[in-house]
């Protein structure tokens, strides 16, 4: 699944348009506001684009956004239920452009919540350091092991159930990328590969439960959850992301972990 530069620079387009619709979907969280509300700023900004929201439609999915909110994980569906302040909520959203996809996740606090604060940046922290770690070269188990050691130095606990993934031509191309693993294990990750590194992480119990509506993932025992998720493409020496939004700080906000 290496890409070629014409196949990575249809990629970076998608990923600039998915990154201005979650910058504008992220300005709009507050409380009062339903996830319905925010599902209809990432539509029509994506559209406004000439671009499609990848989620909509795919595997039947009927939203553009797909929302966490406290114990949700994943694949929440958007609702009309307004946000409370002190939730905690995961946006997730993807793009397709000329037939080229991306994916970029976020997490935020609405309103105050010091403690779940605390817990969506030690998550990030997560993925930060994931991808310092990763480059060229390494087998996906080696990142995985990574990953899900780190998890546990913060004290919680990966959602094994639910993983990365190659992405380019198609929303969800190989390899996948697992949050746990044995190092020098599975697939080796080469050059000009792009994959969407995004730990899923509760804070006590890494079980989960999908709702009767067949999409939403919520803790098996209730417990918040959260998910970052960008995609990067593989560099020789560390890792270009594609997905990172003007208000994240990684490296002085450099775009590049080479």
């Amino acid at each position: 699944m290496i890409k070629t530069e014409k196949e990575i620079q249809g990629i970076k387009a998608s990923a600039k348009i998915l990154v201005e619709a979650l910058e504008l979907v992220e300005k709009n969280i507050k409380a009062g506001v339903t996830t319905l509300d925010l599902d209809k700023i990432a539509y029509d900004y994506i559209t406004s684009q000439g671009a499609k929201p990848a989620f909509k439609g795919h595997h039947g999915f009927p939203n553009s956004i797909c929302k966490a909110v406290n114990d949700e994980l994943v694949h929440g569906i958007p609702n009309d239920t307004p946000l409370q302040d002190g939730d905690i909520i995961t946006i997730d959203c993807g793009v397709k452009l000329n037939g080229f996809f991306s994916d970029s996740a976020f997490t935020k606090v609405v309103g105050n919540n010091p403690k779940g604060q605390k817990f969506i940046d030690d998550c990030q922290e997560v993925l930060y350091k994931a991808l310092k770690f990763v480059k060229a070269g390494m087998r996906v188990g080696d990142l995985g092991h990574y990953i899900e050691n780190t998890t546990k130095e913060y004290g919680y606990k990966i959602v094994k159930d639910l993983t990365g993934h190659g992405i380019g031509k198609s929303l969800w191309e190989p390899p996948q990328i697992l949050n746990f693993g044995k190092p020098n294990t599975g697939p080796t990750l080469h050059e000009n590969m792009i994959v969407c590194i995004e730990p899923i992480i509760a804070e006590t119990s890494g079980q989960m439960v999908t709702l009767d509506d067949d999409w939403t993932i919520v803790s098996a025992n209730g417990c918040i959850g959260c998910q970052w998720e960008h995609m990067v493409r593989i560099t020789k020496e560390g890792c270009e992301i594609l997905t990172l939004r003007s208000n994240e700080n990684l490296e002085r906000n450099q775009k590049s972990l080479a």
